[in-house]
Order: C-alpha cells, then sequence, then structure tokens
C-alpha cells in the first residue's frame, strides 16, 4: 500500500547524496519539486511503485545526479480516467538510467549528454498500444548520446504500433553496443529492423534470450534492406539459448555474410542442444560451411 509523501514548508538536504523513495504516492506537483530542488548534491534517484497520478508536470533537474531508476507501477484505473504525468529529466551528468514499466507516464529526457547507459523495459499492453509506442518513442528520442543500450523486445515491438511518430526516433550516433532482453518473437523482427537502422555505428549486437519457437524465416524475409550498420560496424554477435532450428540458422547466415568488419559471434546453446553432442556437431558444421564476408570472423559455439 502506498502513504503520501508529505513535506514540511522548506525541504533542504544539503549532504544527501543518494534517495530511494519506494510505494510512495506523491501529493502535487509543488511538494514534488521542493523535494528535487531541496537536495543539491545528489547522485542517485531511486523510485520504486511510486504513484504519480495526483501529478500532472514534474521536472527532474539536477546538476550532480548520476544514477536514476525509475519502476513505474501499471495503471488499473478506467480507461476515461486520469492519465499519467509528464516527467521531464534534465540532468547533463546523467551516466546511468534505467526505465521499467508500462509507461503510463509520459518522460522527456531533454539533457544527458554524459549518457552511458540506459536499460528500458516496457511491457506491451492489449489496449493502449499507440499511446505507449507514443511515450516509448518520447523517452528513447532523450537517449541519443547512449553508449550501452538495453532494451527489451517488447520495447522493440512497441514501435510497431509507433506509426507516424516513428519518425521522431533519432539516429543513435554513439550506440555501439546494444542488448535486446527476452525472446525475439515473430512480431519483434520488422520492429527490430526499424530500430537498427537508427544506429549507423553498432559495433556489438546482444540476444539474451534467443528466438522464440514462433519465428520462421527465410533468407528473403530478413532484411530488406539490410540495415547499413550490419555491413559496416558490427563486430561481434552474441546469441544466447540457441536451439539451432532452421530460422536460427537462417538468420547468422544472414549475419555471417553480409558483415565485412565482423570479428566474432559466441553462440550459447539452450539446455537441450548443449546435451546433444550429435547435434552440436551438426550446426557447428553448418555454421562453419556458410560463406563468411569478414575473413578474420571466429564462431565459437558452447
Amino acid at each position: 500500500m502506498n502513504c503520501v509523501l508529505e513535506f514540511p514548508t522548506v525541504v533542504y538536504l544539503p549532504y544527501l547524496k543518494t534517495l530511494h523513495l519506494s510505494l510512495v504516492t506523491f501529493a502535487n506537483d509543488g511538494s514534488t519539486q521542493k523535494l528535487f530542488a531541496g537536495c543539491p548534491v545528489l547522485e542517485e534517484l531511486t523510485l520504486l511503485d511510486c504513484e504519480w497520478l495526483n501529478l500532472k508536470n514534474i521536472t527532474i533537474s539536477s546538476s550532480t545526479l548520476k544514477r536514476l531508476t525509475i519502476d513505474d507501477l501499471p495503471y488499473f484505473g478506467p480507461p476515461d480516467g486520469p492519465k499519467g504525468c509528464k516527467i521531464k529529466i534534465h540532468t547533463p551528468n546523467l551516466v546511468y538510467l534505467k526505465y521499467t514499466g508500462y509507461s503510463s507516464n509520459d518522460i522527456f529526457v531533454c539533457d544527458v549528454s554524459s549518457l552511458v547507459k540506459a536499460y528500458i523495459s516496457v511491457p506491451v499492453p492489449h489496449e493502449k498500444q499507440k499511446e505507449v509506442a507514443s511515450h516509448v518513442v518520447n523517452l528513447l528520442k532523450g537517449l541519443s548520446k547512449v553508449v550501452f543500450l538495453n532494451v527489451s523486445d517488447h520495447t522493440i515491438e512497441s514501435l510497431v504500433f509507433a506509426g507516424n511518430t516513428l519518425v521522431n526516433l533519432p539516429v543513435f550516433k554513439n550506440l555501439t553496443h546494444l542488448e535486446l532482453t527476452m525472446e525475439i518473437r515473430k512480431s519483434t523482427i520488422e520492429a527490430l529492423t526499424k530500430f537498427l537502422n537508427y544506429c549507423p555505428n553498432l559495433q556489438s549486437l546482444c540476444f539474451s534470450e534467443g528466438f522464440g519457437h514462433d519465428v520462421c524465416l527465410e533468407n528473403y524475409l530478413i532484411w530488406s534492406p539490410l540495415p547499413k550498420c550490419i555491413s559496416s560496424c558490427l563486430k561481434m554477435l552474441i546469441f544466447k539459448n540457441f536451439h539451432g532450428n532452421d530460422s536460427e540458422i537462417c538468420f547468422l547466415k544472414c549475419i555471417l555474410q553480409n558483415a565485412f568488419v565482423f570479428k566474432k559471434m559466441n553462440i550459447s546453446c539452450c539446455e537441450n542442444l548443449f546435451g546433444d553432442p550429435n547435434r552440436q556437431k551438426e550446426v557447428k558444421e553448418a555454421l562453419e560451411a556458410i560463406s563468411k564476408g569478414s575473413k578474420s570472423c571466429v564462431v565459437t559455439l558452447s
């Protein structure tokens, strides 16, 4: 159960560097602003399962904040009830951002020029898909300087519903490492292709949970056109929970044939394949037989 956070007339915490708030209901815009403004040396802020429904516009502004974590509650109210608030983040020295939630609130990251790592996980609800997709685009818009990005496949999948707002995505010129958590499903492939087109300098791509069983690929259906980062700068691919099925091999074949500066592909087998040495041998031979775009590429299967 959330408790309402109330403040004295004056809030001033001149030595506070770390603030964690959990299961808190913010009373109004003014009191929340008072809290953030009263922490002049704050370096780490964590907001877990806090309730923002009483708020309309919030600004988290700090020149000292380095780490920000927001874990949003899902919204269970009626469709015509109050919507989430607008949260603006002005933190020029932020290096780490983690957002997990249903994107009920619209988050605008306005100044995070020092951002290195960002973790974004947004489930796609059955309702309000376009609204959530718009919020995801608004959140991603502010992450154009990020170097390492970890996103759930649901986050990428939400871009399918973004429609015309997808043109608002920035080019992630600094992004060199992209990690996708949770299984990639059939519906995610198209959205992933679109997203990779905004990552011109990507060097490392990780599928931490592999493909779902509904993914069915053929060579000519994987990428059209091929994202430029695959051929020009991708150097490493990590593929976990590998089952060795035709679609997965087809996908990896497309990478190996078209990645011309590729250095390393690390494949981790799922439990069933790991326990079947004969099948492992067949898969390894199939991968070794692929004509590679980069002669220096090394493929490991474990």
